[in-house]
């Protein structure tokens, strides 16, 4: 399997590894003052890497539950394979966030390497033609921000794993959001 395909599948709806280490956040970012609702999130969703070495198609579906949150669905119609995850919106100073966890892969309990602690996070931009921008970290500086103490965390070579609390990763991301999730990681471009 491509394996950056498959790394932008999981981006947007469950992801895992796709730099050199793989970030993810025991509490969600942006919730601190509750969970945040984005309406231009829902909908169907061609996948569009920023790397042109990302061959196959994936789709994303994103519906908001009665009881709060997203539920993601996406599909690797190159791979005959499909992801289910929980997703939530946050909202650090002027960014937004996206914090997605895997569920299922092909309808069966994500497990193994597939399986993260927590929430892997994301920020987006939504452009004026209603296309979601999607970024992703920067390993080196998020694994600077946690060796230094500045977010509670911890930081190896393959894994970071951000362990702050929700008001302390709010204050750390409203500042750093930009300069952490700096890396253009793909486009969600609406189906029509």
């Amino acid at each position: 399997m491509n394996l950056l395909l498959r790394a932008a599948a999981l981006t947007i709806a469950l992801t895992l590894l796709a730099a050199c280490a793989s970030v993810t956040t025991v509490n969600p970012i942006g919730v601190s003052k509750g969970e945040v609702s984005d309406d231009r999130l829902m909908g169907s969703w061609k996948f569009i890497p920023s790397s042109k070495d990302v061959k196959g198609e994936a789709y994303a579906f994103l519906l908001a539950r009665e009881t709060g949150g997203i539920s993601g669905l996406v599909v690797i119609s190159s791979e005959n394979e499909w992801w289910e995850a929980d997703l939530v919106a946050g909202k650090a100073g002027d960014h937004s966030l996206l914090n997605v966890r895997p569920l299922k892969k092909n309808g069966v309990d994500v497990e193994g390497g597939d399986k993260i602690e927590g929430y892997f996070p994301l920020r987006y931009s939504v452009g004026a033609d209603g296309n979601i921008t999607l970024f992703i970290w920067s390993p080196d500086a998020m694994k600077d921000a946690v060796q230094q103490g500045r977010i509670a965390g911890r930081a190896s070579t393959t894994d970071i794993v951000l362990t702050a609390k929700p008001d302390e990763l709010d204050a750390f991301f409203a500042n750093m959001a930009p300069v952490i999730f700096s890396e253009p990681y793909a486009t969600l471009e609406r189906v029509k």
